[in-house]
């Protein structure tokens, strides 16, 4: 078999290599990143998380960033407690003569009680609800009653003077029930102030209270007796009722300093004056009424 020349095969590989020659040299000058090629790449960046700011543990929000004192401002609507109780203490002061006209004193006052909304969706106004005990205390004319002295030894001796009886208390045990209204809130330093007025009524149990002293007539009658010791029992002839159920109005107005306990509780602080009259009929004895200004403090739990 003839072989080719040596010669051509020669000169192809030649011209093959020579073919390739501008593919290698542009492999081996081509720029080998893309900073060499004069491209910058930005490469994606992780978003910054910060962290959220940390707030005192008794701090609520309720606009943000309004905070005193480690306790965020309260003076909107939706801030109104929306069911509390409350227990509350004072003196009562008598307005005018009353009962007792020759004297008045100090007295005082205990309510206990609740409140909620009037409506669901408006906790502005409210329904308040509970019990309270007053006393009021003075000095009456007195009142002369007559009786009787029994014994064994002797028939029955009657006395128109028999006892000399003198007002001295007007105790009052009674149910309340009130409509009122909160006004819109005041800030006081790190508290917060609330304010609220209310209008109601009152059904109450009344109770005179009288000091019995011994007329002359009757303290004869028992110096006689002791003399002889006689055994012997008296008894007053009572010429009027000494307890009634009466009605009376009141209208009241209180500052609450809040305190927030918890996102659901808070503890208030409360200041309350109120006036109020009750109208009063110890039959056989006076019908009047008896007006009265008490100033209580007390606290409130409320959410």
């Amino acid at each position: 078999m003839r072989r080719p020349p040596i010669n051509g095969i020669v000169r192809a590989r030649i011209d093959l290599m020579l073919a390739l020659l501008p593919f290698v040299i542009f492999a081996a000058t081509a720029p080998t990143s893309a900073q060499e090629m004069g491209t910058e790449i930005i490469m994606p960046q992780e978003e910054e998380i910060l962290p959220e700011p940390e707030l005192p543990t008794d701090a609520i929000v309720t606009e943000p960033g309004e905070f005193v004192g480690g306790i965020a401002s309260i003076c909107t609507a939706c801030n109104w407690p929306t069911f509390g109780t409350y227990a509350k203490a004072g003196p009562a002061f008598q307005l005018g003569d009353g009962f007792f006209t020759q004297k008045n004193r100090v007295g005082y006052q205990i309510a206990v009680g609740a409140r909620q909304p009037f409506m669901p969706n408006d906790r502005k106004f409210f329904i308040d609800f509970g019990a309270g005990y007053m006393s009021a205390f003075g000095r009456e004319r007195p009142v002369i009653a007559s009786g009787a002295i029994d014994s064994d030894l002797q028939q029955q001796t009657r006395l128109d003077d028999f006892m000399e009886l003198r007002l001295r208390e007007i105790s009052r045990l009674g149910l309340h029930t009130a409509i009122g209204w909160y006004f819109d809130k005041a800030k006081c330093g790190p508290c917060n102030c609330r304010f609220a007025a209310r209008f109601g009524g009152r059904l109450s149990h009344i109770r005179a209270h009288f000091d019995e002293t011994a007329t002359d007539d009757l303290q004869a009658e028992i110096d006689a007796r002791i003399a002889t010791n006689e055994v012997f029992t008296t008894a007053i002839d009572r010429p009027f009722n000494e307890t009634d159920t009466s009605a009376g109005i009141f209208a009241g107005m209180e500052m609450a300093i809040d305190r927030r306990l918890s996102r659901s509780a808070r503890l208030s602080f409360l200041i309350d004056g109120e006036i109020a009259n009750d109208w009063i009929n110890l039959r056989g004895y006076a019908k009047r009424g008896l007006p009265t200004a008490t100033l209580m403090l007390g606290v409130n739990l409320s959410r």
